[in-house]
C-alpha cells in the first residue's frame, strides 16, 4: 500500500544567521505570501514579522513587508478576508494586533486590536463576511483560558463565549473553516495532549476529542473529509515535525517533516486552484538545503541541533530557518497524498 503521505522535496527559503520562526502562509492575487518572525533568538526586545511574496509558486521570494510593535512581535500569520490579506501577530506581554493590504505591496501601518485586552488572538480566519479567532489568555501560575471571539472588521473583537478554561492549560488554537459552515480547530495544551474540536455556525458549543499525542504548536488542513493537524512531536527525546491524520478519531503517524532543533509554528496555504495542494511553511533548527535541484530524501541533511542551537549562535547554518513545501493529492486515488515536486530557494 503507498504511504498517505511522501515528500518529495522541501526547501529552505531563509538562511540569514537570524532567528526566523513562528510562520505563516496564504495565498493572495496569485501569489504565494509567506511570513515568519525574525529575531535574535527564540525571545528578544526587538523582534519583528517579515512577509515575503513567491510569484512563481515558491520558486523564489522577495520581501514585501516587514512590521513591528512597541516591543517583541511575533507568532505571524497570514489569512484572506475578501479582497483584503491580513498580517497578524502579537507584541510580547501587550497585546494582538495586524497589518493589511488590498495589493500585496502598500500595508497599512501595525494597528493593535480593540477588545482584546489581557488576550492573544492566534490565527484568526475569515468565513462568510465575518472574522474569528480563539484566543488565549487570563493566565494564573495553575490555569489558563480559551476564549471565542468574533469581529466585523478584523479590528475591532468581541468575546463571545469560553471554549476551555483550567488546569490543562489550552491555548493556541489552529481554526479551519468547511465549505458547509463548520469548523474544526485543534487545542494545543501545555498539560495536556491536545483536542480536536469541531462546531458549527453559531459556533457557541463543540464537539471535542482528546487526542493521546504529545503535540504542540498545532496545524490543521482538510483534505476532502480527511482532518491532518501537524506539530512539534517528538521522537526520541528529539523535536521533530509529525504529520498525522485523524483516523477513527485517533491520530494517525504519516510523516516526520525533516527537522529538528528549535521547530515548527506551521502555516497552511492550500492552492487557489487546485483543493489538493498545499504548501506549508515551518521553521527548523536543522540544516536542509536551499538549491531547488536537491531533494532532501535523496540527499539527506538532516542534522538536529539541541534545541536552543540558534538562540545565541552566531553560524547561520546553526539557526533556526524558515522552510516551504507543497503538498499534492493523486486526483485518481484520494487515499494516497504526495509532495509535490515544487522547488524553493532564497530569492
Amino acid at each position: 500500500m503507498a504511504p498517505a503521505i511522501r515528500l518529495r522535496s522541501n526547501r529552505r527559503i531563509t538562511a540569514d544567521g537570524n532567528h526566523n520562526a513562528f510562520t505563516g502562509a496564504a495565498w493572495f492575487n496569485g501569489a504565494l505570501y509567506v511570513a515568519f518572525r525574525q529575531g535574535d533568538g527564540h525571545v528578544c526586545d526587538h523582534g519583528h514579522l517579515v512577509v515575503m511574496r513567491s510569484r512563481d509558486e515558491g520558486r523564489h521570494f522577495e520581501i514585501v513587508h516587514v512590521a513591528r510593535g512597541q516591543v517583541d512581535t511575533r507568532d505571524a500569520d497570514l489569512y484572506v478576508a475578501g479582497n483584503r490579506l491580513y498580517l497578524v501577530g502579537f507584541e510580547a506581554h501587550v497585546g494582538s494586533g495586524m497589518s493589511w493590504t488590498d495589493d500585496g505591496l502598500v500595508w497599512s501601518p501595525w494597528t493593535r486590536y480593540e477588545g482584546t485586552s489581557g488576550w492573544w488572538l492566534w490565527k484568526p480566519r475569515f468565513f462568510q463576511g465575518r472574522h474569528y479567532c480563539a484566543g488565549y489568555g487570563n493566565f494564573t501560575e495553575q490555569t489558563s483560558t480559551v476564549a471565542w471571539f468574533e469581529s466585523d472588521d478584523g479590528l475591532h473583537w468581541q468575546q463571545q463565549c469560553l471554549l476551555r478554561e483550567g488546569a490543562d492549560k489550552p491555548s493556541e488554537c489552529f481554526l479551519h473553516f468547511q465549505p458547509d459552515g463548520t469548523a474544526a480547530m485543534l487545542m494545543r495544551r501545555d498539560a495536556g495532549t491536545p483536542l480536536l474540536l469541531r462546531g458549527a455556525p453559531p459556533y457557541r458549543t463543540w464537539q471535542v476529542t482528546e487526542l493521546a499525542i504529545p503535540l504542540s504548536n498545532p496545524a490543521l488542513w482538510v483534505v476532502d473529509d480527511d482532518i491532518w493537524i501537524a506539530g512539534r512531536w517528538f521522537l526520541h527525546s528529539t523535536p521533530h515535525l509529525g504529520v498525522f491524520r485523524i483516523e477513527n478519531e485517533k491520530a494517525e503517524l504519516h510523516l516526520v517533516l525533516p527537522s529538528g532543533g528549535d521547530c515548527t509554528y506551521m502555516g497552511v496555504a492550500p492552492h487557489p486552484m487546485n483543493r489538493h495542494l498545499f504548501f506549508l511553511s515551518y521553521y527548523s533548527g536543522h540544516m536542509a538545503p536551499d538549491d531547488p535541484d536537491i531533494d532532501q530524501w535523496s540527499h539527506p541533511d538532516n542534522d538536529p541541533y539541541p534545541a536552543d542551537c540558534g538562540n545565541d549562535c552566531a553560524l547561520a547554518e546553526l539557526a533556526p530557518n524558515v522552510l516551504v513545501m507543497s503538498v499534492r493529492t493523486d486526483p485518481n486515488d484520494q487515499s494516497h497524498y504526495e509532495m509535490a515536486g515544487t522547488d524553493f530557494r532564497v530569492a
